[in-house]
């Protein structure tokens, strides 16, 4: 029996609209997204603590992501994720 492929998280969240203007856009929302699902999985309980996560699996992610500007800082997590309306309704 051949298993269907699933979709990943990364995948899913490659759907979300992302509202920022081109210019401002170092990091893709959906690396943005994962990296904060991990670390939130892993104990991260603000946006510091996910930086903090991000910078000490950075070679990981940046394997599995294919980082170009490394991890994203931590004041600029949450401006990103509050400005989607999604997140403001």
């Amino acid at each position: 029996m051949i298993a269907k492929p699933t979709p990943s998280i990364i995948h899913h969240f490659s759907s979300i609209k992302d509202p920022r203007v081109n210019r401002q856009k170092k990091h893709q929302l959906q690396d943005i997204f994962f990296i904060s699902i991990c670390a939130v999985i892993c104990g991260a309980d603000n946006w510091v603590a996910i930086e903090e996560f991000g910078r000490a699996k950075e070679e990981w992610f940046t394997e599995v992501l294919g980082l170009k500007h490394g991890i994203s800082e931590a004041y600029y997590i949450p401006f990103t994720i509050y400005s989607m309306p999604e997140f403001c309704k």
